[in-house]
């Protein structure tokens, strides 16, 4: 009986990007240990060296995958630290203009304070003189006892009024002092809550910067697990093949 005329080779041969007769040849010639869990005992010469060429290939495709991982992996987390770094930066300057507003702020404040304390002063002085002019003067004429009299009299009213303006004068001392205090403390106050605030953001930037980093990080242990179970899978799948199809 007369055999079909068929290449057997060609029957045995399967489609495999990792798996290339001449060039497995090529590769088995340059290096000729055989590595892997997959034992080669049993093998033909053409399979062991299909074999040590389908696992150069596979692994080549898993390290470019594990390297364009941790690639992506450091170009997300420098990203993520440049762009924290960006909003330090600008925070920072609006920390420093709030700061440079809020001392001009006191600092108009401060003068306005010190401006209508001038001015109630002013008035005070003012309204003494003026009290005092109204105090008629002790006519020469009178009798020396009347006129004793009446200068005492004239000399209590005038003191009277200078205590008045001397208290009228503490009183607004007082009050100036409270709004002096007010005024510092309020700017105490309003640095605070911004330093505090600030803390809090830098916090929650460096917290959300780590929280990224963690992430891409976890991202690429991911992609580096599921490179290395797919590689081992294939190297599976190359092994059989190639010692059932292979001849």
């Amino acid at each position: 009986m007369a055999f079909p005329d068929f290449d057997l080779d060609a029957l045995l041969h399967y489609a495999s990007e990792n798996y290339d007769p001449v060039k497995a040849h090529e590769y088995y010639l340059k290096n000729r240990e055989l590595k892997g869990r997959h034992s080669t005992k049993g093998l033909t010469q053409r399979q062991k060296e299909g074999w040590q060429y389908a696992q150069a290939q596979v692994r080549n495709t898993t390290k470019g995958k594990i390297e364009s991982a941790r690639q992506t992996k450091q170009a997300s987390i420098e990203k993520a630290r440049a762009e924290a770094a960006k909003f330090r930066a600008d925070f920072a300057n609006k920390l420093k203009a709030f700061a440079a507003e809020l001392a001009k702020q006191h600092a108009d404040n401060s003068a306005s304070i010190a401006e209508q304390a001038k001015q109630q002063r002013e008035a005070i002085e003012k309204k003494l003189a003026d009290d005092i002019a109204a105090v008629p003067m002790v006519p020469r004429s009178l009798p020396k006892l009347v006129r004793e009299k009446r200068l005492k009299e004239r000399a209590e009213k005038i003191n009277a009024l200078r205590g008045q303006a001397e208290a009228d004068k503490a009183e607004l001392n007082k009050n100036v002092s409270s709004a002096r205090a007010s005024e510092q403390s309020d700017v105490a106050n309003a640095r605070k809550q911004a330093n505090d605030e600030a803390a809090q953001t830098r916090q929650q930037v460096a917290s959300q910067l780590k929280s990224m980093v963690a992430s891409y990080v976890e991202q690429y242990k991911q992609a580096k697990e599921k490179a290395t179970s797919e590689s081992e899978a294939t190297l599976d799948k190359e092994y059989k093949n190639i010692k059932t199809r292979v001849r």
